[in-house]
């Protein structure tokens, strides 16, 4: 009875639970109904201002709702005096004069009649009360059965699992078989041997095995065998699943005309409520005796409705009742979706989350050296002379005024020291200044007439740029990629924001790479002009040569137009505006798919001045906090804010004064939206990928170069000479799996885990098959002497071969330019070598404290395995003391405890299996007995049901033909 009544509490609890669940649901949806109207109000309202039409049919349709309005209420008043009419008629022929005449023209006999027949009435109802109770109370023991019945089948299942893993287990041979099956072979193979030498080709032996069907059938046949019986018991299964499906569904149905009874019982006394009775048992039966003549209408319509349903239910269940007779699969099997070639991105390491940190920070580095190079070349060319007069015709037209002059002297609004700070330390800004850098590489070969020089340089950058079109391409499927690792695995925090779309992404957080593939593409294709230009120049050299550098400028001119136009419209156009883009876009022969940066500079400048004017902890000042709150009060339904709402929130801040809103006014269009996600981004409400996980992978990155230092240091290795085997042309370059190779016979235990951080991380952004060898002896091996000098000279011809930088042993990289700055290079390189002393200090200074730690550590590891060594050598020691005999039998021994301990837990599992197999089995026969007298303690209460029903019907024609007598004698 505990239990009985426990279940029924938590039965009830579960419903409690799921109604408050389903109002939730139901406010929040009514809720969001309410906000939809008033947004359609709002604009029904903006669109009735705008239109005189539509104002006049608004106010005829008011004084029209008015007029209804007065209409309904008069019929409202009128029905009331009705009813009151009705109610006064009522009480006049229930207690009216007739009552005395009537009361005395009734018999005694009535009189007892009708007493008894309201007794037979209370009984009923009382009765149908209990039954309705009992009906409740078993639709929910039914619910706890099919619980009961789901956690039998699980137990089943992994009864049947642990079933496979004996056979499994007893399949397995043991020591004794395995050793008496080797024996068996041997003898097979000795008997074989025999027949061969004998040339007896018919003996009994060679037939009986050639009759003998091979392993690999009987194999099958007993794969086959399993599949069969294994199938016979689901079917078994999903016969007894269907059965209890359908006794589940009655149940269920029996609940649910208990709920519609009840729902039907709570409407009628509503309205006999409403209507208003008298304090006599006769008035109140009134109301209730007409619903029930209006009950079999509707009853018969619910009846209709559950036999439909049960046909329904029966007929699913043949459908698969004779799918399983079949052996046909219940669920169609789904085609296996066709996997494209070009999914996986370029290279074979592009899914791994280390190749992808180890070419990130090979890009970064590779754009840093772009940089330096790019700023010492500005310094020079500060100091140093305009050019040559062989190349007249570029310098011309670089001190022509621009193209798009005109169209960028109007509403052009270019970003301050600050903003031109944040660009360059932004993606772009990083890819923007390294070709710039490469564009000031060409145009200084070509003023020279180094034609050939610009046409290799022009091809390696042809190749930079077609591989990271190729990247940007395919930028959604590495962003989905990304988005399923960890956000520590990279190693910069400039991540994408996770939850945007492309249409929500107006600031390119969330973008995989930099810049769309459109820009790419146009790069891509001034640089192939400038290759094949070049090219052709290069072979025709001494002919015609001022119009070959006239073609040449042009090119240039024309890839430097391309990096002009993107700059604009990165830096000087407003976000959301259309002027001048149309000029520039047609005048550069490229339309990028670019949304200004104005509106991210300027917001990450603002968030700068947040963390310089307040006391903040890690995550957001106070300022941001509340910046983000009006945002996100003023924003729509959309979660997108216009430029012109954040212009007014900035306002209200306080933040940055007049000179931030006047640039703010001037970076976007007013109608120009922001999406709450990057604002929150923006100003710190996002955390970035922890730092705990980004020191770890480079704690890790910088243990295994410690090791291999303190490795080559102490055992010698000659690392350069393994190198400078595999890499027979003196490239500077050794394959992928060639590398990893030698990482592996260094002694110094590199796991494979590091091994392919290494090759990522020496790995060039364009081409990860490859890897650049001399960065890591850079970094292991000390540049002294001879071996510093040839590892220098691969490194320089490296950088020449592979990356797109001018090459070593050049003039470009030295002086590009012959005639001036020879102090100010020396004095630049003076600071330079002071910069990197400094800074090579410091990291030998970590290094030390890193290489100490590795010590401590290796010691710990050492001690623990000499330890294990001499507990080995005692080992050994004492088997070498005992005579063999004697050692073989403490063997054979120790083999028999593992045997018997083998044996002994195969024992208990058959045993338990043994013992949950009885159990449920019991279980299960409770469980059909339980639903068996169910079954017939149900089928009683119908007939009970329909009994009462029987006198019920009886009683109420009885009452009805009673009050039928008794409204004639009062006409």
């Amino acid at each position: 009875m505990l239990r009985g009544f426990e279940k029924e509490n938590e039965n009830l609890a579960q419903q409690n639970r799921q109604l408050r669940q389903g109002a939730r649901l139901k406010r929040e949806e009514v809720d969001g109904r309410q906000l939809q109207l008033v947004a359609d109000l709002n604009n029904a309202k903006a669109s009735a201002d705008a239109n005189p039409a539509s104002m006049r049919r608004v106010a005829e349709l008011e004084r029209e709702l008015v007029a209804v309005k007065e209409r309904a209420d008069e019929h409202g008043r009128e029905l009331e005096k009705c009813r009151e009419a009705k109610r006064a008629l009522e009480r006049e022929l229930l207690t009216g004069p007739q009552q005395q005449q009537r009361g005395a023209d009734l018999s005694v006999a009535d009189a007892a009649r009708l007493g008894a027949s309201e007794a037979a009435r209370s009984k009923a109802v009382a009765d149908v009360a209990e039954l309705q109770e009992k009906v409740r109370f078993f639709a929910e023991s039914q619910q706890q059965m099919v619980e009961d019945r789901m956690e039998v089948a699980r137990l089943a299942e992994e009864l049947r699992a642990s079933r496979g893993e004996n056979a499994e287990l007893r399949r397995r041979p043991g020591a004794k078989e395995a050793s008496r099956r080797t024996a068996e072979l041997r003898k097979q193979i000795e008997e074989l041997q025999e027949c061969l030498r004998k040339r007896h080709p018919d003996s009994i032996l060679a037939l009986v095995k050639a009759c003998e069907p091979p392993p690999e059938q009987r194999r099958e046949l007993r794969e086959l065998q399993g599949k069969v019986e294994e199938l016979e018991a689901q079917l078994a299964e999903r016969d007894e699943l269907y059965d209890r499906r359908v006794r589940a569904l009655r149940a269920q149905y029996d609940h649910m005309r208990l709920e519609f009874e009840r729902r039907a019982e709570g409407r009628v006394q509503a309205e006999a409520q409403d209507a208003g009775h008298s304090p006599s048992g006769a008035l109140s039966a009134f109301p209730r005796d007409e619903a029930r003549r209006a009950a079999p209408d509707r009853e018969a319509v619910l009846m209709a409705r559950i036999k439909d349903l049960e046909r329904q239910v029966e007929h699913t269940k043949s459908y698969y009742l004779t799918k399983l007779r079949k052996r046909e699969p219940l669920v169609p099997s789904p085609s296996k979706p066709s996997s494209k070639p070009g999914a996986n991105g370029a290279g074979g390491g592009g899914n791994n989350p280390d190749s992808r940190q180890g070419q990130h920070v090979q890009h970064l580095q590779q754009q840093l050296r772009d940089r330096d190079a790019r700023i010492d070349e500005l310094s020079r060319t500060l100091e140093g002379a305009r050019g040559s007069a062989g190349y007249a015709a570029l310098a011309a037209e670089s001190r022509m005024p621009s193209r798009h002059s005109s169209v960028m002297s109007e509403g052009v609004h270019c970003p301050g020291v600050s903003g031109l700070r944040l660009f360059l330390a932004s993606p772009e800004g990083v890819v923007l200044a390294g070709l710039c850098a490469e564009q000031r590489a060409l145009a200084h070969f070509a003023r020279r007439r180094r034609f050939d020089e610009v046409a290799a340089q022009a091809r390696l950058l042809l190749s930079v740029l077609s591989a990271q079109e190729a990247a940007a391409a395919a930028g959604r499927a590495r962003a989905d990629d990304f988005s399923g690792a960890e956000v520590g695995a990279s190693p910069v925090g400039f991540l994408p924001l996770r939850g945007l779309g492309q249409q929500d992404d107006a600031l390119r957080l969330g973008a995989h790479t930099p810049l769309p593939s459109s820009v790419w593409a146009s790069w891509r294709r001034s640089a192939e002009v400038l290759a094949s230009v070049a090219a052709s120049a290069s072979l025709q050299s001494g002919i015609r040569e001022e119009e070959l550098a006239s073609q040449v400028a042009a090119a240039l001119a024309e890839f430097r137009g391309c990096l002009e136009s993107v700059l604009r419209r990165l830096l000087c156009l407003p976000a959301g505006g259309d002027e001048g883009v149309a000029a520039i876009t047609a005048s550069a022969s490229m339309q990028p798919a670019l949304e200004s940066l104005l509106p991210r500079l300027l917001l990450e400048g603002a968030r700068e001045q947040m963390d310089d004017t307040s006391v903040y902890g890690s995550r957001m000042t106070p300022t941001a906090v509340a910046v983000l709150q009006d945002a996100e009060a003023h924003a729509g339904l959309d979660h997108k804010l216009p430029w012109s709402e954040l212009l007014a929130v900035l306002k209200r801040s306080g933040l940055g004064g007049d000179q931030l809103l006047q640039e703010c006014r001037q970076a976007a269009h007013p109608d120009w939206t922001l999406s709450m996600p990057e604002l929150r981004q923006l100003l710190g409400a996002t955390p970035g990928a922890p730092s705990s996980q980004t020191s770890a992978a480079a704690s890790s990155f910088v243990h295994a170069l410690t090791r291999i230092r303190l490795a080559v240091a102490s055992h010698g290795h000659p690392l350069l000479l393994a190198f400078r085997g595999l890499d027979k042309e003196s490239e500077g370059f050794v394959a992928r799996g060639d590398f990893l190779e030698a990482l592996r016979s260094i002694p110094c235990a590199l796991s494979l885990e590091e091994r392919l951080q290494l090759a990522a991380y020496f790995s060039p952004a364009g081409d990860p098959r490859w890897v650049c060898y001399p960065l890591l002896l850079q970094s292991v091996v000390p540049e002294r002497g001879r071996e510093g000098r040839a590892v220098a000279a691969i490194s320089a011809s490296c950088d020449g071969a592979r990356w797109a930088a001018p090459r070593a042993g050049s003039s470009s990289l030295t002086s590009p330019f012959d005639d001036g700055g020879v102090q100010q290079d020396a004095w630049a390189g003076g600071q330079r070598s002071f910069t990197e002393n400094q800074r090579s200090l410091a990291l030998q200074r970590q290094e030390l404290v890193e290489a100490q730690a590795e010590t401590q550590f290796l010691r710990e590891r050492l001690r623990v395995q000499e330890s294990r060594s001499s507990e080995q050598a005692a080992l050994v020691a004492e088997l070498a003391v005992q005579p063999p005999a004697q050692a073989v039998r403490r063997l054979q021994a120790e083999v028999a405890v593992l045997e018997s301990r083998v044996l002994e837990q195969q024992t208990n599992l058959l045993a338990g299996a043994r013992k949950a197999e009885i159990t449920l089995r019991a279980d299960l026969d409770v469980s059909r007995h339980e639903a068996a007298t169910l079954r017939r303690a149900l089928e009683a209460r119908d007939a009970e049901v329909r009994r009462y029903q029987t006198e019920l019907e009886m009683i109420i024609s009885e009452l009805a033909f009673l009050r039928g007598g008794a409204d004639g004698e009062a006409g």
